[in-house]
């Protein structure tokens, strides 16, 4: 009896190499993906800071905003970002966005700029019906309040 052996011809071999291959170069490519995606998802320094304005009719308003600085990684212009509000313990208190446009222009590529958001605005009425001491009290509170604000979680961007 005659014994038949079959074997593959070379060029088999040579494509399941290659399929192999590209398989770990596919795998590898995802795990990058979801590690750089989390990259983007950063915690950065932030803070409000209190501001005064004199409107053009002479009434006084006092702003809160929201600063941070942030580095463009992403391949496209960015206008603005969409941000957690943490703690000092990593947790949650608020959230909101920030513009990072400069002159109407926007964070480029690798540009490092600032991302500014008014996030409550008191005028001069609220000291009227009040009085300036009750007034100046629930500025300081409020400011109080804001300082709990110890970084920013970025959750989203916003492009050109």
């Amino acid at each position: 009896m005659m014994k038949i052996v079959i074997t593959p011809p070379q060029n088999c071999i040579y494509r399941a190499k290659r399929c192999t291959l590209k398989l770990i170069l596919a795998m590898a490519l995802c795990l990058w993906s979801i590690a750089s995606t989390a990259a983007f998802s950063q915690t950065i320094p932030c803070q409000v800071r209190l501001e005064f304005e004199t409107t053009s009719t002479g009434q006084q308003l006092v702003h809160y905003r929201l600063y941070m600085q942030i580095t463009n990684l992403k391949p496209r212009p960015i206008t603005a970002v969409s941000v957690n509000w943490l703690n000092e313990n990593n947790e949650i208190i608020g959230n909101s966005d920030a513009d990072c446009r400069l002159d109407n222009q926007p964070l480029g590529l690798s540009q490092t700029g600032q991302c500014s958001r008014k996030v409550q605005s008191i005028n001069q009425r609220w000291m009227e019906k009040l009085g300036q001491m009750i007034w100046t009290e629930m500025v300081n509170s409020e400011l109080s309040e804001f300082r709990r604000i110890k970084s920013c979680k970025i959750q989203g961007y916003r492009f050109e």
